[in-house]
């Protein structure tokens, strides 16, 4: 399920470049987990930011999102 997010992620990056955006890109996986203060640094220089948070709500079940 990662590498289908993570595919959907690389669209919505590519369609922002498209309009000059300035993008900071911290993911967090099952295997790789971005650094708290690099994060934390990028925030801190933002003018915006977005957040993205999935979960598994059970072992078997799918993957749902909050927003």
């Amino acid at each position: 399920m990662y590498g289908e997010v993570e595919d959907a992620v690389k669209i919505a990056v590519n369609e922002l470049l498209k309009y000059n955006f300035n993008l900071k890109i911290h993911k967090f996986t099952d295997s790789f987990q971005a650094s708290i203060s690099d994060i934390l640094g990028d925030v801190i220089d933002a003018e915006n930011y977005a957040i993205k948070k999935v979960w598994k709500t059970h072992q078997n079940a799918p993957l749902k999102s909050n927003g």
